[in-house]
């Protein structure tokens, strides 16, 4: 890894949620689960079934 690349991931390491043990680091994964399945269902209760269409 290059220095620029570690340096990169150091930063973003630094930006990372803690926790402060398993159960909650279980409980705020499981809640951004069901909230981006929540999303899924939304945007997918839009489509009307057929396959998107492709404009040239």
């Amino acid at each position: 890894m290059s220095e620029h690349s570690l340096i990169i991931a150091l930063k973003y390491g630094e930006k990372l949620k803690e926790f402060y043990d398993i159960a909650q680091a279980e409980k705020y994964f499981i809640s951004y689960k069901d909230e981006l399945l929540n999303r899924l269902e939304a945007i997918s209760g839009q489509l009307d079934g057929s396959p998107p269409r492709l404009h040239y």
